[in-house]
């Protein structure tokens, strides 16, 4: 390790000055040139600073407790990309005590990394959060391979909180380091399947989504190879083949429950997807209900909600549709899930065609539009558009309504 990065790294961690850790030791100059690593500091002054940050500098046997404690937490890596929970759990506890006692900067830099990851892993996203911002404060350390973790992670993070431009920007930061380190990871490519299917570039996300199944299939990784069959299925279901999506979604079903894992009720809600986009409205309900009762908790049954609610206001049961999509709007406020909260308030305005409330369309075009488009989810920003362009057409407000469907059309 480098010893002036090692001193450099620990005072900010601190949060100390150069002048306080520099105060009668040496010259604030001179530990500057240590930091930058432009002199190499005596044995007496290093003892010196370190003893000031509490380093221990007994280092023969730390150093080699401490590789393996960084291959520790590889491993732990490892069994997050293949959703061994356990044994993630179980390593992560380890780790949280052992991390304690390490004075490698790249070492404790390495964990950071990966508990940025554990955390979403795990779903506690404010707490990732908190390690993203730490993490940004230790930038300037991270060896190469680690920024490559770094830009991945972030654009796993920004796509969770549907950051969708800040997503893809990091996703494609972390591809041009991977190329330049010769990483092949299908991971990566998913995770880009994910954020370009979102962001309406359909056919970016079907050539990803085939080069990280190709790499899963030869690897026997059915897991991950049900995962992309749910980004293609998905993805093929937006460009309207409809043969190709079910293909994809029912080849999702064939495998056993334990490859599956908590996915069976996301499949059954595309497969209503599926059948709504083709008119069929009872084969929808069926599968829409099923998806709902295999979803045990209310923050995953929002979007089947919202689906099921477009589905009973095609099938004109307008009663149920009203009630549902009330319960879906207060959960969607409950968890503060922006996104559906929106979705479920334009249900409500096409639900209330009949009646022509100015105020609730200044909301679409003044809050709800320029939110998704920000987001950059455009499939959501044009279908608000349109219902904006559908509003003020049914009142004849015919100049107001070409506007609001040109930009739909411009995107």
């Amino acid at each position: 390790m480098s010893s002036g990065r090692q001193i450099k790294f620990h005072r900010q961690a601190k949060h100390m000055t150069q002048q306080q850790l520099a105060t009668g030791i040496c010259s604030i100059p001179y530990l500057s040139k240590i930091e930058n690593n432009l002199v190499t500091p005596s044995k007496e002054i290093y003892i010196l600073l370190a003893e000031r940050l509490n380093l221990d500098i007994s280092l023969s046997e730390g150093d080699k407790e401490e590789q393996v404690i960084f291959e520790k937490i590889n491993l732990w890596n490892t069994s997050m990309i293949m959703r061994k929970d356990e044994e993630s759990k179980k390593i992560y506890s380890e780790l949280s005590t052992e991390i304690k006692y390490v004075d490698d900067y790249n070492v404790i830099i390495q964990y950071k990394v990966f508990l940025f990851r554990y955390f979403m892993v795990i779903a506690e996203i404010k707490c990732a959060e908190n390690v993203f911002f730490d993490l940004q404060k230790n930038a300037p350390f991270f060896t190469k391979t680690q920024k490559y973790y770094y830009y991945k992670f972030t654009g796993i993070f920004y796509n969770i909180k549907g950051q969708l431009n800040d997503a893809i920007k990091c996703l494609n930061n972390a591809v041009n380091i991977s190329t330049d380190l010769n990483i092949i990871d299908p991971e990566l490519d998913y995770y880009l399947a994910i954020v370009y299917s979102r962001l309406d570039k359909i056919p970016n996300s079907i050539i990803c989504s085939n080069k990280a199944l190709d790499i899963y299939q030869k690897d026997f990784n059915h897991t991950r190879v049900a995962d992309c069959c749910m980004i293609l299925g998905i993805n093929f279901n937006l460009i309207g083949d409809y043969d190709k999506a079910e293909y994809f979604f029912k080849k999702v079903l064939t495998l056993d429950s334990l490859t599956i894992g908590n996915n069976r009720g996301l499949v059954y809600h595309n497969l209503a997807y599926t059948s709504f986009n083709q008119k069929n409205y009872q084969e929808a309900l069926n599968f829409i209900n099923k998806s709902l009762e295999l979803k045990k908790d209310n923050l995953r049954k929002i979007p089947s909600l919202h689906l099921k609610s477009l589905i009973l206001l095609e099938s004109e049961e307008n009663k149920k549709t009203i009630l549902l999509v009330d319960e879906g709007y207060d959960l969607s406020v409950k968890y503060k899930n922006k996104k559906f909260e929106y979705k479920f308030f334009m249900l409500k305005l096409r639900l209330n065609s009949s009646k022509f409330e100015q105020d609730k369309i200044d909301k679409v075009e003044n809050e709800i539009i320029p939110y998704f488009r920000q987001q950059g989810d455009y499939h959501e920003y044009k279908s608000a558009l349109n219902l904006v362009g559908d509003l003020y057409y049914n009142f004849r407000l015919y100049k107001s309504a070409a506007n609001a469907y040109k930009k739909a059309i411009k995107k």
